[in-house]
């Protein structure tokens, strides 16, 4: 992440939490590097949470993760994506983008056709591609996309 203040709080979480000293690794930077903090297959995962959506490169950033991510190990990411459903001419799906940048701070999501592309342009086998439902719509499953690995 590239805001102390975020990074700080992560630290502060995982003391509370009482995870061992030295098992969490919290770096800030900024994403459109390179990722030289890290050495080739040295991380056991990577987690990410609404501080990729501002990756200008999403390919060349996966291309990074893959590099530091250990053979087997996880990369997660919670980000602010167009689902495939948006409709640009629609006002409706303009308006309810346009607040929820205001909300979020933040810019126009891109779709989340490019965060998958990336991932499989660089070897990642995607398990789950989804959303959060509001908390008043009924309990269900959320949608799950299987996607098979085409090596």
């Amino acid at each position: 992440n590239i805001d102390e203040t975020q990074v700080e709080s992560a630290r502060k979480l995982a003391l509370q939490s009482g995870l061992e000293k030295g098992r969490l690794t919290f770096v800030q930077r900024d994403y459109n590097l390179p990722f030289d903090f890290a050495a080739d297959e040295s991380l056991d995962a990577h987690f990410c949470a609404q501080a990729c959506m501002f990756v200008t490169d999403k390919t060349l950033f996966m291309k990074h993760s893959a590099r530091v991510l250990k053979k087997g190990a996880r990369f997660y990411g919670l980000e602010w994506v167009q689902l495939p459903a948006y409709d640009a001419s629609n006002a409706t799906h303009r308006q309810l983008v346009q607040h929820g940048a205001t909300i979020l701070g933040t810019s126009m999501p891109g779709p989340i056709s490019a965060w998958r592309d990336a991932f499989e342009a660089n070897g990642f086998k995607v398990v789950y591609i989804g959303h959060v439902r509001l908390a008043a719509a009924p309990q269900r499953a959320l949608p799950t996309r299987q996607l098979t690995d085409s090596s």
